[in-house]
């Protein structure tokens, strides 16, 4: 869903303070700085979205796990393979 929205989103200016070393490194290596760091800015969101998603829901995987663990999965003597 956030590439979806940020694909639609449109682009605007913004002054960043980047380190003179990576600029020229960059420069020399033909990168294209406004999409290396929407790339970048949209895999970390992403991930650090998706582990902000496990934290809040820690409690309901150790509740479900400990269920398991006590009864067991529904289909445990129900299988054929």
């Amino acid at each position: 869903m956030l590439e979806h929205q940020i694909n639609r989103s449109p682009k605007k200016s913004t002054n960043l303070s980047i380190r003179t070393d990576l600029i020229k490194i960059a420069k020399e290596d033909n990168i294209n700085l406004s999409n290396m760091l929407e790339q970048s800015l949209l895999e970390y969101c992403k991930k650090k979205r998706q582990q902000d998603w496990k934290n809040e829901n820690k409690k309901a995987f150790s509740d479900y796990n400990r269920v398991i663990e006590e009864h067991g999965l529904y289909a445990d003597g129900r299988r054929l393979f």
